[in-house]
C-alpha cells in the first residue's frame, strides 16, 4: 500500500513542479536539470510515505481506543 502512495506522491510532485516552473521536461538537457527532476520525486516519495504512516499510526490509536 505504502509502496503504491509513494509512486503517486512521487508523480504528483513531477506533475506540480512542471505546472509551477516557467519550463517543462523538454528543456531539461543537463546533468544537473534531471538529478534536480529526481530530487523533487524523491522528496515527494518521502514526504508521501511520512504522511501515510503518520495517518495509518493515528487511524489505528484511534480504532484501538474505540474499541476498549
Amino acid at each position: 500500500m505504502v509502496a503504491g502512495c509513494r509512486l503517486f506522491g512521487g508523480i504528483m510532485s513531477l506533475v506540480i513542479m512542471a505546472k509551477v516552473s516557467a519550463s517543462g521536461y523538454t528543456d531539461a538537457a543537463g546533468p544537473a536539470d534531471w538529478i534536480l527532476i529526481a530530487a523533487v520525486f524523491v522528496t515527494g516519495a518521502i514526504g508521501t510515505a511520512v504522511i501515510v504512516y503518520t495517518l495509518m499510526g493515528w487511524l489505528g490509536t484511534a480504532m484501538r481506543q474505540s474499541a476498549a
